[in-house]
């Protein structure tokens, strides 16, 4: 499990034998990691390696990951009262009830701490959305407009996409939808033989989405297609 307080993004990687560490270094504001094998370096959000002087090895090994969500402890406790939850007691003499870039108001601003390769004023910087990547290319949810629409119907090439809003931890999660079935949204989501689903339990390929800040999502990603 992996976060970057710059860029707001959580993700999960699935890395088999590999151990990673993060190398100190930034790209577009998110964090670097590296693994401890073959040394290579990884943005977190484009989770796929890059070349350079550090590694002998070639660019564009992708981590292959796993979903995480972004929501408040209260809300995960209640859908979830048996979680085990990561102890804060690490051996190392850091304070973990203290967040410096809090202490900066850094989360309200309008704009990074670092410059960015690309940057787009289209929305505040620390605009919340929900990025999707496919092959042929990338998507992003406004998360206040799946919020208000309860579901999101979208298009990247011929990727067919459904974002579900999700109250219990409010948050979204993103299916492929190749059938372009429909779904309503009315407490629990239902399809067009009445049949009803939790927003995480439908009855479609699941999707990696990613909770980020608008200008580190596009900073990767400027050709992002955003549905708002």
């Amino acid at each position: 499990m992996t976060y970057c307080p710059l860029t707001g993004t959580a993700q999960g990687f699935e890395r088999g034998d590999t151990e990673f560490g993060v190398s100190g270094a930034l790209i577009n504001n998110n964090l670097v990691m590296y693994d401890r094998t073959l040394e290579r370096w990884w943005p977190q959000i484009a989770a796929s390696s890059i070349p350079g002087p550090w590694s002998d090895s070639d660019g564009g090994t992708v981590l292959r990951e796993c979903n995480a969500i972004r929501t408040t402890w209260r809300r995960w406790r209640t859908a979830y009262p048996k979680t085990r939850i990561l102890s804060d007691e690490t051996g190392f003499a850091r304070d973990y009830g203290v967040d410096p870039y809090g202490q900066l108001r850094y989360y309200e601003s309008d704009g990074s701490l670092f410059e960015n390769r690309y940057t787009s004023d289209r929305h505040h910087a620390k605009q919340w959305i929900y990025g999707v990547r496919t092959s042929e290319g990338a998507v992003a949810f406004l998360k206040e407009t799946v919020r208000d629409n309860g579901t999101v119907d979208a298009t990247v090439g011929d990727t067919s996409l459904l974002a579900v809003y999700d109250p219990a931890l409010d948050t979204a999660h993103v299916y492929r939808n190749p059938e372009e079935k429909t779904f309503v949204y009315d407490d629990i989501v239902t399809d067009e033989l009445g049949n009803g689903y939790r927003p995480d339990s439908l009855p479609l390929e699941r999707m990696i989405s990613v909770d980020a800040y608008w200008f580190a999502w596009v900073a990767f990603y400027p050709g992002t297609i955003v549905y708002e």
